[in-house]
């Protein structure tokens, strides 16, 4: 398990790893990516990476397709 505090620090922590099984990620989190495009950028890699998310309130944020927006 990689464990990071916001989607910049999840991208530098996967860098020099392989594909994660799973990316567990909130959806709205702190920083200038949400837990969204972290998935797309992650998936631009690894375009088979599965993806759960998880949020109290996610602002609408996966009303459209996933690639969409």
């Amino acid at each position: 398990m990689i464990a990071a505090e916001n989607a910049a620090q999840a991208l530098d922590r996967v860098e020099a790893e392989k594909m994660p099984d799973l990316l567990f990620t909130d959806i709205v989190m702190p920083g200038a990516m949400n837990g969204r495009d972290l998935a797309e950028r992650l998936r631009q890699r690894w375009p088979t990476l599965k993806v759960l998310y998880t949020s109290g309130f996610s602002h609408g944020m996966l009303d459209a397709p996933l690639g969409t927006q």
